[in-house]
């Protein structure tokens, strides 16, 4: 009793499942998977910039002239 009840259920869940995989194939994806950004979303938002060297981090040769 129990064993038909069971078949019975998942053949029925299998079903569902296969009738809407068909049915969203047939109609399509009319939206896009990744909805645009639009530019206006963010008004006022600093972009993230990397970190930037300390003063005098940087080292500079300079080139004796020749006399």
């Amino acid at each position: 009793m129990w064993s038909a009840l069971f078949e019975f259920v998942v053949l029925v869940l299998a079903a569902g499942f296969v009738w809407r995989f068909i049915a969203r194939m047939l109609t399509g994806r009319s939206q896009p998977t990744e909805p645009e950004i639009d530019q206006e979303d963010y008004p006022g938002v600093p972009a993230w910039i990397r970190p930037r060297p300390k003063p005098g981090a940087g080292a500079v040769a300079v080139a004796e002239p020749d006399s």
